[in-house]
């Protein structure tokens, strides 16, 4: 399970659930979609991985 928590409330904003053969990225991806440029996000240093194969700025 990956989650997206809004750090304030705790509000539970997004959430994937997969197998175990499916890593924390792939369910992690779809998620950067609940977010935009005015939020703050903090992640362990493997989930900017996919960033520049999204095309945002590294």
């Amino acid at each position: 399970m990956v989650g997206l928590v809004e750090y304030g409330s705790r509000a539970l904003l997004n959430a994937a659930f997969g197998p175990e053969s499916t890593g924390e990225l792939d369910r992690a991806d779809p998620m950067l979609d609940t977010s935009d440029s005015s939020m703050l996000l903090l992640a362990d240093a493997a989930f900017d991985a996919r960033l520049p194969e999204r095309g945002d700025a590294a």
